[in-house]
C-alpha cells in the first residue's frame, strides 16, 4: 500500500511544475505530495528495518522518488539513506506549504509536516530537532479538547473545529468502509458494545489480508518437527499450518 501511495505522489511531484494552472496552488499541492511520501517512506522503514541509531549502516528500503524511477534496477537504500529522503521530502513540504492555511482539518499544512517531523526526529534521536518541531505545533494547538469533545467519539472533530486536532480524515461514501478498516480501532465505542471483539470490526478487518493468495500459501502440510531450547528445557515443537478460511 504504501508504494502505491508514494507512486502517486511521485506523479504528482515530476508533473506538477509543468502543469497549467495558478502557482500558488501548484506549490500547495506539491507540498502536500511531498509530505505524504515522506510519512509512507517513515512507515516503510519502520516496519522493515530495525531503529536508525542502531541501523544507519543497514539495508534500508528502495527509494523511488520519481515517476520515471527504473524500476527494475533500483536497489536498497541504508537506513541513513531513507532517512535522509524523509527529511527532506518534509522539510521541503514545510517550507512550499507556510503559507497555506486550509479551512479543512483533512488538507495537509505546515504544522502537519512539522509534527510528523518531530517524531522522525524523535527516531533519530535529533532531541532538539524534535523539540523545536513539536513546539511549533504545540504553540498553534495549546487548546485541550473539552471532557465532552472527547467523548462524543470524535465524530464531530471536523464539523466542531476543534483546536486540539491538527489534522484528522473526514469520511465520504467513497472512503467510509465501515467496519472493515483498522481505524475501527481507533474510536470510542457505546459502553454497552461491552470490552470483547468475538463479533466486532478485527473480524471484518482481517477480510483484507485473507484473500485467495493468501489461503494458497496454507495448504494444510504437517511442518517438520522443530527442537526449542527455552530456559534450559529442550522443547519438541510440532508444527501445523492449517487452512485458512475467509
Amino acid at each position: 500500500m504504501c508504494y502505491n501511495v508514494i507512486n502517486l505522489t511521485n506523479i504528482i511531484i515530476s508533473n506538477i511544475d509543468d502543469a497549467a494552472g495558478n502557482e500558488t496552488d501548484k506549490s500547495n499541492i506539491k507540498g502536500q505530495a511531498l509530505a505524504i511520501r515522506g510519512l509512507m517512506y517513515f512507515h516503510l522503514i519502520q516496519n522493515y528495518q530495525q531503529t536508525y541509531v542502531i541501523a544507519k549502516n543497514k539495508r534500508g528500503v528502495i527509494l523511488r522518488t520519481s515517476s520515471t524511477d527504473d524500476v527494475d534496477n533500483t536497489g536498497f537504500s541504508t537506513v541513513e539513506e531513507t532517512y535522509a529522503q524523509i527529511v527532506s521530502d518534509l522539510t521541503t513540504a514545510k517550507s512550499l506549504l507556510a503559507d497555506y492555511n486550509p479551512t479543512d482539518k483533512w488538507l495537509i499544512n505546515s504544522d502537519i509536516c512539522s509534527g510528523i517531523l518531530s517524531r522522525v526526529y524523535l527516531v533519530m534521536q535529533n532531541w532538539d530537532g524534535a523539540y523545536t518541531e513539536a513546539k511549533t505545533v504545540y504553540d498553534n494547538h495549546n487548546i485541550l479538547m473539552t471532557r465532552e469533545e472527547y467523548r462524543s467519539g470524535f465524530d464531530d472533530m471536523i464539523s466542531g473545529d476543534y483546536e486540539e486536532v491538527v489534522w484528522a480524515m473526514k469520511y465520504t461514501d467513497d472512503n467510509n468502509l465501515g467496519g472493515g478498516t483498522q481505524f475501527n480501532f481507533w474510536y470510542n465505542q457505546d459502553e454497552s458494545y461491552g470490552e470483547g471483539f468475538s463479533d466486532g470490526p478485527i473480524y471484518s478487518f482481517i477480510a483484507f489480508f485473507a484473500d485467495s493468495k493468501f489461503e494458497e500459501l496454507f495448504n494444510g502440510q504437517k511442518m517438520p518437527t522443530r527442537r526449542k531450547v527455552q530456559n534450559g528445557l529442550s522443547i519438541n515443537i510440532n508444527t501445523m499450518v492449517l487452512m485458512v478460511v475467509a
